[in-house]
């Protein structure tokens, strides 16, 4: 907590990394980087503002800071996170 961060942190947010998040995920299935890319039934979906065919991350995990944004995340959308 006494640390200064090297980078800019003005307008930065829990709320706003945790939708940078969501936004990595419906991008990475968009452009099949990740496993699923396919046409998942609306009940394996995630929420139903989820595109479709955007299945939910199988496992989201991290390290300090990591541990927190993940926790925060699957708080925020916990029917896009399985594990």
């Amino acid at each position: 907590g006494r640390s200064t961060p090297l980078g800019q942190v003005d307008g930065q947010s829990l709320d706003l990394l945790v939708e940078d998040v969501e936004r990595l995920r419906i991008h990475l299935f968009d452009k099949g980087l990740l496993p699923g890319n396919v046409v998942y039934a609306a009940e394996e979906r995630a929420s139903s503002d989820t595109p479709k065919g955007v299945r939910p991350w199988d496992l989201i995990l991290g390290g300090s800071w990591g541990c927190t944004l993940a926790m925060a995340y699957a708080h925020r959308y916990p029917t896009n996170v399985r594990s």
